[in-house]
């Protein structure tokens, strides 16, 4: 099984799990619950901007693998350029198929 499939089902596990916050509720949990944001590599330029600062000045990683359509199949939230795992395991587990 190819490793953007393996992401999209553990990213989907997490949604079934109410393991993600996507929207203001990830704006607002990151400095203190969020272990791991996956940001669509087809976000705007502001959107990308915006995390990227915010997850560097938490220290929290960012994965840019998927594109927001590959996000929105993986965890049936409509319209998401991020997502944020808010599980220390999983936000582990979704670390490991990238660095394969």
């Amino acid at each position: 099984m190819l490793t953007k499939q393996r992401f999209q089902q553990t990213l989907g596990l997490c949604q079934r799990a109410r393991l993600l916050v996507s929207g203001d509720e990830l704006m607002k949990s990151l400095p203190h619950q969020v272990k791991l944001i996956v940001l669509a590599n087809d976000a705007s330029l502001r959107t990308q901007k915006q995390l990227k600062d915010k997850a560097k000045t938490y220290k929290v990683p960012v994965i840019e693998l998927l594109s927001s359509q590959e996000i929105e199949e993986a965890t049936s939230l409509m319209n998401r350029a991020a997502v944020g795992v808010i599980d220390e395991g999983l936000a582990k587990k979704l670390s490991t198929y990238i660095e394969k």
